[in-house]
């Protein structure tokens, strides 16, 4: 039997930042991002565009990190913790604050 996100999200302790859900953070943090595309796409010589771009990716490191490390305090019930193979982490990409991980870290 597959299991649904439904399943797994009635067992999650949901991840939350100010308030702010997986589903919350997801639009703001993609946003992040593609300024620090643009930036360096229409402004590749302005003496700040370095720096404003690596902002982005430093950001969504640190939540990155802090979504992973809430995800290793409170497991979900039916979804074991492991980076072995492709097969084992399918799994967390079926609760949202998973989803909001690998997205970051893609």
């Amino acid at each position: 039997k597959v299991a649904t996100a439904a399943s797994y999200s009635a067992k999650a302790t949901a991840f939350s930042l100010l308030g702010k859900t997986a589903s919350d953070l997801f639009l703001p943090f993609s946003q992040l991002s593609m300024l620090s595309w643009i930036a360096l796409i229409l402004l590749p010589r302005w003496k700040f565009t370095v720096n404003l771009a690596l902002v982005a990716p430093v950001v969504n490191a640190v939540l990155y990190t802090a979504v992973l490390q809430h995800m290793i305090r409170f497991p979900v019930k039916g979804i074991e913790m492991s980076f072995s193979s492709l097969e084992a982490i399918m799994p967390f990409f079926t609760i949202k604050d998973g989803v909001l991980a690998g997205w970051l870290h893609y």
